[in-house]
């Protein structure tokens, strides 16, 4: 359609369309003959100058979209033989595929997930404290005269008698926990009249009484069969007493 055209003609419409596509005030997205010539035009006009560049060679299209507005105008973008073959080329093999393409590279890629697994089982088990060595239940008994000999030992606890609770005896230690002096709670370790330990805390915080094992302190019947330097934490948790034993260092 445009050969009979002199070169002039030619290049003055598709100046004219290409103004009105993407001049100041683009117009041809309401005019879809004009946006067909604007095609054609480009089309040719690319054509001829890949014809120039490539001689004989045909040249081989590739569509590319312009935007104009809110209408789109295709573009027969020309690419050499030699780009069209590129594109059929096989896209590089992912990285997972790569890592279990062989035999050998799976094994090594259980090997190292198992690694990780275990790390990770072996950090948590580090730093987790260990369970506990028994767990005391409440055993709903009022305090008898030897208990209340032995909280009296610890006047600045300010325990209020009436709120005393005990829990089973651990190595005939018997832990009994009771409100204290300014709205604290307070756990007392006691073996008949004698009180091994005291310690009171606001209710939120952490509530444990350590009784150790050491040759100069008077050896209770909870000493028997361990090492001198062996700790014995109590620690309240809920509406129970968990234990915990704590070898001395360098035993097993």
């Amino acid at each position: 359609m445009y050969e009979s055209a002199a070169p002039s003609q030619f290049d003055q419409e598709l100046r004219e369309l290409r103004a009105r596509a993407y001049g100041p005030h683009p117009d041809i997205q309401d005019d879809p003959v004009a946006l067909a010539r604007l095609d054609e035009l480009e089309s040719a006009h690319l054509g001829e100058r890949e014809s120039a560049r490539l001689g004989a060679r045909e040249p081989v299209g590739v569509g590319v979209g312009v935007g104009v507005g809110e209408a789109a105008v295709a573009i027969e973008a020309p690419m050499c033989p030699e780009s069209v073959e590129g594109i059929g080329a096989a896209a590089p093999a992912s990285f997972w595929k790569k890592v279990t393409e062989t035999p050998t590279r799976r094994v090594w890629l259980i090997i190292g997930a198992a690694l990780v697994v275990l790390s990770g089982w072996y950090a948590m088990t580090w730093f987790m404290p260990p369970p506990p060595e028994a767990t005391l239940q409440p055993m709903g008994v009022e305090a008898d005269n030897a208990t209340l000999v032995a909280v009296a030992r610890a006047p600045l606890a300010g325990v209020d008698e009436s709120t005393l609770s005990g829990y089973e005896s651990y190595r005939g230690l018997g832990p009994w926990v009771a409100e204290g002096a300014h709205g604290t709670r307070c756990l007392l370790v006691i073996e008949r009249w004698n009180l091994w330990g005291v310690s009171c805390a606001p209710p939120e915080a952490e509530l444990v009484v350590d009784i150790g094992v050491f040759p100069p302190d008077y050896a209770g019947t909870y000493s028997e069969g361990l090492e001198d330097g062996t700790v014995i934490r109590f620690k309240v948790h809920g509406d129970t007493v968990e234990t915990y034993l704590y070898p001395a260092p360098g035993t097993d």
